[in-house]
């Protein structure tokens, strides 16, 4: 069995609160409006998305697209207008063969991590390649996000031998734009059995979610806690985190929406092995939907937690003290495997696995 399977999953405050749970549960109090798109499924290639895999606000406006299927970022203006694509597919310098993650700096230089090309390639923002970064050729960070200038957050796997005993780590880590972390924020560890790895994973890296608050440089993670909604925010320079809980009622998958979830996952997982055998891809899902289905902080310092068990697409928001400020809702779009970025009163938002081909959506939040 390849271990390197396991980096390949992804075909996403000073301070908060104590640890009292706290009893929430208002009406929305605001409104979330698509007020734009873009995404075809055939026609102009600039707006033909095969696999977005990562999406970040740029500083001087607009956004970048990593689309792992064409082999490239794709940059639009505030409009959602095309601006220019940085790379292609190749395997010269500075082209991608299989990228996996999207980070850019505060002078627009663009990230793009792909280990068949040695690891952490840089850009600059007109598309200029400026070398690797750094080098990461295995087992590499999932779904990075800019912590700084300086370093970087994500998920990675590292396999542990010790005598005749091996166990698998995955943990949430703090990388210096290298593949060693200099520290890690939350770590899960078991056998490294091929029978019982599919499980893993799936608690790891499709259940447990995290975010970076990146003016202030705080680390919110949600392990997988069989359906607790709990979230560490860990302080910039380090320590102890502080919590954010709250009480929530489980509501159960219906049978339909477990088969379709198992085989999702895995499909999902024999892609990233490439059909090896002696990796077992079965696993049985959570039963009851997830309270916690993504984090993302926004320019603002607050947290936008999307809720897992609403039949639609409802957020708490948290301000940066941890306390509870309110709900928002987007009316009349179904829920799903939603990924989101917020810049002032603009979301932007895409579904990872959609029913036919990916769009991103402009959200106006009122």
């Amino acid at each position: 069995m390849r271990i390197i399977l396991v980096s390949f999953l992804a075909v996403a405050l000073a301070g908060c609160g104590g640890d009292e749970t706290a009893a929430v549960e208002a009406s929305p109090a605001c409104s979330l409006r698509v007020t734009d798109s873009i995404g075809i499924e055939l026609g102009d290639s600039a707006y033909v998305f095969g696999a977005i895999l990562g999406l970040e606000f740029m500083p001087g406006g607009g956004f970048a697209v990593l689309d792992r299927a064409a082999c490239s970022v794709r940059l639009y203006d505030d409009t959602g207008t095309h601006a220019g694509t940085i790379s292609g597919p190749g395997s010269g310098p500075g082209q991608l063969v299989l990228p996996y993650g999207l980070l850019v700096w505060s002078n627009g230089d663009i990230g793009i991590i792909d280990p068949y090309q040695g690891g952490l390639l840089k850009f600059s923002s007109e598309g200029e390649y400026l070398g690797l970064a750094a080098e990461m050729t295995h087992n590499i960070p999932f779904n990075p996000r800019m912590a700084g200038d300086t370093a970087f957050v994500a998920y990675r796997t590292e396999t542990v031998q010790d005598g005749d005993r091996a166990t698998i780590e995955a943990f949430l880590g703090r990388f210096p734009l290298s593949w060693e972390p200099s520290h890690k924020y939350v770590s899960n560890s078991i056998p490294l059995d091929p029978e019982t790895l599919a499980g893993f994973l799936l608690e790891v890296f499709f259940y447990s979610q995290w975010t970076v608050d990146r003016e202030r440089g705080v680390v919110y993670a949600a392990p997988f806690d069989h359906g607790r909604y709990r979230i560490l925010a860990f302080p910039a320079g380090g320590g102890e985190p502080s919590v954010i809980e709250m009480e929530t009622e489980p509501v159960p998958k219906t049978e339909e929406e477990i088969r379709l979830e198992r085989a999702y996952i895995e499909e999902y997982l024999t892609t990233a092995e490439g059909g090896e055998p002696a990796y077992d891809v079965s696993c049985d899902p959570w039963p009851f939907h997830l309270p916690i289905a993504g984090m993302e902080a926004d320019d603002r310092g607050n947290l936008w937690v999307l809720r897992g068990d609403r039949d639609e697409v409802f957020f708490d928001v948290w301000d940066s003290d941890g306390r509870f400020v309110r709900n928002c809702v987007l009316p009349g779009f179904p829920a799903g495997d939603l990924r989101y970025r917020i810049r002032g009163d603009l979301m932007l938002l895409y579904e990872e696995n959609p029913e036919n081909y990916q769009k991103i959506y402009f959200i106006a939040i009122n």
